[in-house]
Parts: C-alpha cells; structure tokens; sequence
C-alpha cells in the first residue's frame, strides 16, 4: 500500500537536505561516495525552556544551520560568548550577565540549537541552556559571508 504524506522541502544545499511534514522536520546529509541519507538528531526541549522563535525577517539556510551544529564539540565545555555560525545562520550561545563564564557542555548547545531549527517555524529564535537564568542558545539569520 503506497501512502503519501505532504511535505514541504525545506533546504538543499552542500550535501544536506531538509524537509518538514505536518508532524516534524527532518534533516538528512549525505555521503559524497554513496548518497546513503542519514538523519540528523532532532531533540525536544520542554516548552518551559522557550524564550522566543522570533529573530530576523529573514530565515536562515536550514542545511547551513545543521552544518554550523555539526560543527559544535559535543565533548567539549564552552562558556559565554562561543559562536559557531556557518553561513546564514547565526549560532550563539550567550549569558545575559556580562563576563561570567557560565560553562556548558557542547552537547546541551547541539541539542538546544537542534530544536530551534526543529521547531520554530522560521528555523530561528532563542532557548535556554538551563544552567543559568539568562544562558541561551540563540539561531537567527545572518547575511551570509
């Protein structure tokens, strides 16, 4: 039995394609060798950890987001202020209270920026890290460079 669902194709570009259902948004690279899909990680966050899902008028590249979350050491421990855009999306985490460090692990700002781009409709917007009152993970659009 064949069903269809409709989907909405999201961002092509370098390998990485996005596309978003009804119900999710999937993100998919592949491999230069064999173009075998993979999926990307896609976590949730409580809602009570949303700040916002507003940002720019414009949206940025969802693949280019996915490159610059690709980039984050997950292993690694970042304090306030680290920057890990990639092209038109801006990645971000930031403290609201000047030059205290705040650390946080890699994982926890992989994980937060993932579901901005899941789960703000325009791909952007900011969430916190829940390791401090005002640490947040923030996507936005960028012009690219």
């Amino acid at each position: 039995m064949l069903v269809k669902f409709p989907i909405a194709l999201l961002a092509v570009s370098s390998g990485a394609m996005a596309y978003k259902n009804k119900y999710v948004t999937h993100a998919f690279v592949t491999t230069s060798s064999n173009y075998n899909l993979s999926p990307l990680p896609s976590p949730s966050i409580a809602g009570t950890n949303l700040l916002s899902c507003q940002g720019s008028t414009n949206s940025p590249e969802v693949a280019e987001c996915y490159v610059g979350i690709g980039n984050i050491d997950a292993s690694a421990t970042y304090s306030y202020n680290q920057e890990f855009s990639h092209k038109s999306c801006y990645i971000k985490y930031a403290t609201n209270d000047g030059n205290v460090a705040h650390p946080v692990s890699g994982q926890k700002i992989k994980d937060v920026a993932s579901s901005i781009v899941a789960n703000c409709g325009h791909h952007k917007g900011s969430y916190g890290t829940e390791n401090c009152d005002g640490c947040h993970v923030t996507v936005n659009y960028r012009k690219s460079i």
